[in-house]
């Protein structure tokens, strides 16, 4: 194998696939990336066997071959190369990287041992643009859940209805759906899947301009996201997500509108006297919002703003000020719309003006 490119091409796409390697002591080979030279394609590629990487790179392909290397190694030996044109040759699974002034050879392994990422040959499939998906997953992430006891809500829900794209998730303490109106080139059955959250996550990671098409192609337990120079396999997690449509709201007592930013900052202020609980008060009296937090051992704040509408009854919650931040975050445009019907029921927080955004938040309930 031989391969002219510059160092930056193929540092930039060893650093992704180093994320998709396995810390396996049992399956060593996991720990190695798959370097490839065929026709005019330069690939690498990762797996941990629960997730794969397969990217492009531009290089020129002067002798076909293949080779795996440690990916650490590999990563950290193109960060301290200073030149740009590089020389990258295989001999008896020995891959050197020749530059101007630098000449490194690393122990490699042959590929015969690399697993094989299974291609979805029969499957559904849609496409979206890039930007709306990844849009969508940075206002769903926060939600899922971080613990393993419940493994269908450890990762996004995408359920397709019509044309339109749901992405949900949960952790039992906050819901967050975000929709997006218009998928295409759908075929297959239109199933929901739960994609595990490693995966959403690099999905964000990834760089493409705004209008470049992501293609998604899944069965009952895999899914394939192909975009450019990127595709991403994925084991799905196996499970029902729950049902969660009776949880949002549908009426509410309490409906206030505030000003987005300015709460943000109260209850920012707020958390930093918060009890161990994270916990902070919002009492809606009229159209005035008041703030406040309370630790024992720390002291007290207490802070006032003004509802820009109110309608219904007076109400005072108490919500845990991490979560609430999160759903603040998400929302688009100057103001936030809070739906309420007593201490104890959820709250739907929405954008007055984009209803393809909901987050329902879990008062904390007094003792």
């Amino acid at each position: 194998m031989k391969i002219l490119c510059t160092r930056d091409n193929l540092k930039n796409v060893v650093t992704q696939a180093e994320r998709f390697t396995g810390k396996n002591v049992t399956l060593p080979i996991l720990n190695n990336i798959l370097l490839e030279a065929k026709g005019r394609r330069c690939s690498v590629t990762a797996t941990n066997l629960e997730i794969a990487l397969e990217a492009s790179f531009s290089g020129r392909v002067v002798k076909d071959g293949v080779i795996t290397i440690p990916a650490r190694i590999l990563s950290s030996l193109l960060q301290t190369v200073p030149e740009e044109n590089i020389v990258l040759e295989e001999k008896n699974s020995v891959l050197s990287i020749q530059s101007e002034n630098y000449k490194i050879t690393v122990n490699g392994t042959p590929s015969k041992d690399f697993p094989l990422i299974p291609k979805i040959k029969k499957g559904s499939s849609f496409s979206i643009f890039f930007s709306a998906l990844s849009c969508a997953l940075k206002h769903v992430l926060p939600s899922v859940s971080r613990s393993e006891i419940k493994p269908e809500i450890s990762g996004v829900l995408f359920k397709t209805e019509g044309k339109k794209l749901k992405l949900a998730s949960t952790d039992t303490f906050r819901l967050a759906e975000k929709t997006i109106p218009d998928k295409m080139n759908s075929e297959g059955e239109a199933s929901p899947f739960i994609l595990p959250l490693k995966t959403a996550e690099e999905l964000v990671r990834l760089e493409y301009q705004d209008d470049t098409e992501i293609k998604i192609m899944y069965t009952e337990n895999q899914a394939t996201f192909s975009i450019g120079e990127h595709t991403i396999t994925t084991r799905l997690i196996d499970g029902a997500f729950p049902e969660y449509g009776g949880i949002i709201p549908k009426s509410a007592e309490t409906r206030a509108v505030i000003k987005r930013e300015e709460l943000i900052q109260k209850i920012r202020a707020a958390a930093v006297l918060s009890s161990k609980l994270n916990d902070i008060t919002l009492i809606f009296e009229g159209k005035v919002l008041v703030t406040e937090s309370q630790n024992p051992e720390l002291g007290s704040m207490n802070s006032k703003m003004e509802s820009e509408q109110f309608t219904g009854e007076d109400v005072v919650l108490r919500f845990n000020f991490r979560y609430l931040l999160d759903g603040l975050e998400s929302i688009s445009g100057d103001t936030v719309a809070i739906s309420m019907s007593g201490e104890h029921a959820p709250a739907l927080l929405q954008s007055p003006n984009d209803e393809t955004f909901l987050y329902v938040l879990m008062p904390i309930r007094n003792v």
